[in-house]
Order: C-alpha cells, then structure tokens, then sequence
C-alpha cells in the first residue's frame, strides 16, 4: 500500500479524487492511442517489408543486367558509360502529425539528369535496361526510407506512450486510490471518535 504524504481530510479526499478521475481519463486516452499506434506502426512495418523485398529484387535485376552488358563491352567502357547514369534527384521534406507525432513526408520536386551518350552498338541494350530499373529504383528507395524513418518514430513514440501507461497504471492510480481509502478510514475513525465523545458528554 503506497500512501501519499497529505492531511487526512475531505478537502485533501476531494483533490484526490479529482486527481483520479483525472489520472484514469488520461490512462484511458493513452491506452487507446498506444492501441491505434501499434496497429499502425504494424501496418507501416508490412508495407516497408512488402517495399524493401521488391527493391533488392531490383537490385538483383540490375546486377544481372550489368553482368549481361559486361559480356559484351570492355570495363572501362562499362564504367564510362555508368558514369552517364548519374544523376541528380530534389528531395523535398515535409512533416505530418500522426498522433501528434511529427513524421517525415519525402517528395521529389526535381530529377536532373544528363543526356544519355553511351553507344548501345559497344555496349547492346542492357544499359537501357538498368537505366530504366534505376529510375524506378530511385522512387522506392525515396518512398522505403520514408516507410522505415516513420517506423522508427512510431517504436519509439510507442514504448513512450506505454511507460506512461504503465505508471498511471501501476503507480499514480493505484497511489491516488490507496490515498484516499486511508485517507476515509481515518476520517471514519475521526467521526467515529467525536461521535463518542459526544455520547459521553450527553449521558
């Protein structure tokens, strides 16, 4: 029995009761918001893995086609003509409330990319290919780190939500409700005491 150090009386049992109506309130909406964050942080989680096994699948797409375009070109050809490949992207960052929770939105204004100069007689079409799988490549990369960014957010949003849970739970409702039957018992005894001192004096 945790009891809080504070005057046995009804004005103390008053404030104490509103202080658990209170506590109880906020562990009610904490508990529910905890619930709809876990499912969709779990939600987040399927899409992120459903996203990250489609972009190694690219990856493995590309290296075929880059071991396909090696076959037929010379390795500083290959590099050179990877190296007009390259390319720029602008990524704008925004930010969504989720829960009150301020998680990262990333969007791609701008892609600057250079003219493609690479011989496809030296080096067949395979080179097409990766270009092509890179593009889309770029946009999923952009879109799984936003996924896994509001993944990690969201677990740690989370374990904060359910400590606080666990202490209006665990400690602070059960030292309010503690508190205030001892604080009615010894108002009882009080009552109960006066009562006979009364009795005494009437006899």
């Amino acid at each position: 029995m945790a009891v809080l150090k504070v005057n046995p009386t009804r004005m103390e049992l008053k404030n104490l009761e509103n202080r658990l109506a209170i506590a109880q309130r906020g562990h009610h909406l904490l508990k529910e918001k905890q619930d709809s964050m876990i499912r969709m942080f779990m939600e987040l989680q399927e899409d992120a893995k459903a996203l990250r096994r489609q972009v190694e699948h690219q990856f493995v797409a590309v290296h075929r086609a880059y071991r396909l375009a090696s076959v037929f070109s010379h390795d500083d050809l290959m590099k050179k003509s990877l190296s007009h490949l390259d390319y720029k992207l602008n990524v704008r960052v925004c930010l969504d409330s989720v829960y009150s929770l301020s998680v990262p939105q990333y969007r791609i204004e701008q892609e600057i990319k250079p003219p493609t100069n690479y011989s496809l007689l030296a080096i067949g079409s395979s080179m097409d290919k990766i270009a092509d799988r890179m593009d889309d490549l770029s946009e999923k990369l952009i879109k799984l780190a936003e996924l896994e960014k509001r993944c990690f957010m969201m677990a740690d949003e989370i374990k904060t939500t359910r400590r606080r849970v666990n202490a209006l739970e665990h400690r602070t409702i059960v030292d309010a409700q503690d508190t205030i039957k001892f604080i009615k018992m010894k108002i009882d005894e009080q009552e109960r005491s006066q009562s006979a001192r009364i009795t005494k004096i009437t006899r």
